[in-house]
């Protein structure tokens, strides 16, 4: 059967694509788009610093902002990388009034096209040599009040965690969302070539095949330790969630698996409001990390 759907699908799918591939090309090869940002604050030496990727309107920014509060309470400068739409303006500002360094770049490559640039950045400005941990966080998380508890584990290490999740399907690799790198890794000349080297793909399949799986593959999956597994005692469900957090859980299990949904949506039907559960749900190619009320 995968012989059939390589044959008869994959050129088909290759096909459709091809115009964004193309388009993609000339924007970084051509236009020379991908190293073109606009600047709102001053790097600064720092012994941690966490490169924030959004895309505006992918979460919200409460979520981001509360995610970006707690790593500056552990001691990291953060750094925003907006990858540019219609709400991008508004966002810098209002990140800005809350003293975060701001680039607001083209949407080229997603997340590891912005993570790609800060990691160029530091280089360039010569914070990079001084690093003792980097984190590498996404928007692609919605974080309640009650979850920056993950956030805030994650970044000091706690009990060795470093990332949130380490997928298992098909390529063991750790999620681009919340990874955090110690100064062994940041050291090792494999890491900044990946970096330096990585082409910011805009096909969403390429950005985890060539950019999750390979970095992963680079650093070695054993170093990574998640926090979202089933023998982590800290996941415990006997937390309350207020209406605006389950709505936003309800949009983000819709989009990651309809299982989940459909759990959730039951669980608020039978007016379960009293308590939180945390739980990892793998399925197939499907996979989410949930809260629900």
């Amino acid at each position: 059967m995968n012989i059939i759907y390589r044959v008869l699908f994959y050129p088909l799918v290759y096909l459709t694509d091809t115009p964004d591939r193309l388009l993609n090309w000339w924007r970084i090869r051509i236009l020379r788009k991908e190293q073109k940002w606009t600047q709102t604050g001053e790097f600064r030496p720092s012994e941690k610093i966490s490169l924030f990727a959004i895309f505006p309107g992918t979460s919200t920014l409460e979520s981001v902002k509360r995610s970006a509060i707690t790593l500056r309470d552990e001691g990291y400068f953060v750094i925003f990388l907006i990858n540019a739409n219609q709400y991008s303006d508004f966002w810098a500002l209002e990140l800005q009034k809350e003293g975060f360094l701001t680039i607001q770049r083209e949407n080229i490559g997603a997340d590891f096209g912005a993570y790609k640039l800060g990691v160029q950045l530091l280089q360039k400005t010569g914070v990079y040599d001084g690093l003792k941990d980097l984190l590498l966080i996404n928007d692609s998380i919605y974080v309640t009040p009650l979850s920056t508890r993950a956030v805030k584990e994650i970044a000091i290490g706690y009990q060795g965690f470093n990332c949130l999740f380490l997928h298992r399907q098909s390529v063991p690799h750790a999620g681009s969302m919340l990874i955090r790198f110690n100064r062994e890794v940041l050291q090792n000349s494999n890491f900044l070539n990946f970096w330096n080297k990585y082409y910011s793909y805009s096909n969403k399949k390429k950005v985890i095949t060539r950019g999750e799986h390979k970095l992963s593959e680079i650093i070695g999956v054993n170093y990574f330790s998640p926090y979202a597994n089933l023998n982590n005692h800290l996941l415990l469900p006997n937390k309350i969630l207020l209406a605006p957090d389950v709505l936003q859980v309800l949009t983000w299990s819709r989009r990651s698996a309809s299982m989940a949904a459909t759990y959730i949506e039951e669980a608020l039907n039978f007016k379960q409001h009293s308590r939180v559960i945390e739980y990892v749900l793998f399925t197939g190619k499907q996979f989410a990390w949930s809260l629900f009320c």
